[in-house]
């Protein structure tokens, strides 16, 4: 009888003290994958719906990174897409207009922790981004129609820095600013249905610079 209350006594305080480890390895799991979605380009999309609103807020709607101690890969996707059309009272003026873009970031960051809440972090991504515009204006009095398309392609890198401020464990929001170096590449096709031999097709390479300022708030979840 005894060594069955030994017995049982031991398996409550092996089970227990196994209890107590699941619960600290629970308590202490890292969470080192996190998901971050452009809060604010998302509401200005979903209010301007009918507008176009350029990614003057962040170059990305959704980012994904991947934790490796104080340091972090990355990957983001961001675009807009807008389309309107104009027609004359009496119908002699149509006019017809669509662009969309799209951009792709793969890239490194760095952390550094400011506080319990606080941290910053800087690196860069190397960007690829792809942009189309297509606009027709037809005259219904001498059926001419003319259309106008621009595509481009760009690449470039993009050296960034942030700061993030901790909700919890899992929650926290953040911005950040990135200034874009990239090279362009733009094909236009003007085309004309009365004068075709006036249409004509341009290419081009440029190479700009552009600021994103740190005005979006993103909205960041550990996994």
């Amino acid at each position: 009888m005894k060594k069955t209350i030994f017995c049982l006594l031991l398996s409550i305080t092996v089970l227990s003290i196994n209890a107590q480890t699941q619960t600290a390895d629970t308590v202490q799991k890292e969470y080192n994958n996190i998901i971050s979605i452009d809060a604010t380009s998302l509401l200005l999309q979903f209010i301007n719906h009918n507008e176009y609103t350029p990614l003057w807020y962040s170059p990305y709607i959704l980012s994904y990174k991947r934790i490796l101690g104080n340091n972090a890969l990355r990957i983001g996707i961001g675009g807009s897409s807008y389309q309107s059309s104009i027609s004359e009272d009496d119908d002699t003026l149509k006019s017809a207009y669509s662009y969309y873009n799209i951009r792709l970031g793969l890239g490194y960051e760095h952390h550094v922790t400011l506080s319990k809440r606080w941290m910053m972090y800087f690196g860069a991504d190397i960007i690829g981004s792809y942009s189309s515009q297509l606009q027709r204006i037809e005259y219904t009095p001498t059926y001419d129609v003319r259309k106008y398309s621009e595509n481009s392609y760009g690449i470039g890198i993009s050296p960034l820095l942030g700061f993030s401020f901790t909700l919890n464990k899992r929650l926290s929001i953040g911005t950040e600013a990135c200034y874009d170096v990239v090279c362009q590449f733009t094909k236009t096709i003007s085309q004309y249905s009365l004068y075709p031999n006036a249409d004509r097709t341009d290419i081009r390479n440029d190479f700009f610079m552009s600021f994103h300022a740190p005005t979006a708030i993103n909205f960041r979840v550990r996994l």
